[in-house]
């Protein structure tokens, strides 16, 4: 017995997601300072629960103090890997636990791009009118959401981006060129947890 906690101690990252729930409710109680160690591949136990889309593991794993910022090896967060999923549900989770929209990643991207990513609408429209994220975020290569979108091919995302924003175009002109005259509003859509 006291072999198996302590290989469950040492993967608890890699391990959480086998664990029935009272296990892992009760290997928390016991040991606290597992919540956030990573396993194999850099990524927490928290990660590897909004990996899957398990809202009840992320949920007890925020409720015992799991922190959503914690990056992995790749520098993303569980608000990173959550919105390139495109998952709404967890990242408004995420967010009221402390998780923080603006992080960036190892390649300087902020949840916004991770969900533009995804191709998520309501989610690029969640971060951008709740969180007050940039539409207009760049990356560490100097891409935006809307950049990101069309060569992802997420055509209506990139025509929420489009109707939204005012894009311009650089052109030889002394001021720059809207493409569009005027934004075009879409309902806020407010989730309850």
């Amino acid at each position: 017995m006291a072999a198996m906690t302590a290989s469950v101690l040492n993967n608890f990252a890699d391990l959480v997601m086998s664990l029935p729930i009272p296990s892992l409710e009760a290997t928390i109680k016991q040991n606290p300072a597992v919540i956030d160690t990573t396993g194999y591949d850099g990524r927490t136990a928290l990660q590897k629960a909004v990996m899957v889309g398990n809202l009840h593991v992320v949920r007890l794993l925020l409720q015992y103090g799991s922190d959503p910022n914690v990056r992995a090896q790749s520098g993303e967060t569980a608000v990173h890997v959550a919105c390139c999923r495109g998952l709404l549900n967890m990242v408004v989770v995420l967010l009221k636990h402390g998780g923080d929209p603006m992080v960036t990643d190892g390649a300087g991207r902020v949840a916004i791009h991770c969900a533009a990513i995804a191709g998520s609408p309501l989610l690029v429209q969640y971060l951008a009118e709740v969180c007050e994220v940039n539409l207009e975020a760049e990356d560490a290569q100097g891409c935006t959401p809307l950049h990101i979108a069309a060569s992802c091919g997420h055509l209506s995302l990139v025509e929420y981006l489009v109707k939204t924003k005012k894009y311009y175009v650089k052109v030889s002109l002394p001021s720059p060129v809207p493409l569009f005259s005027h934004p075009v509003p879409i309902p806020v859509l407010y989730l309850s947890q």
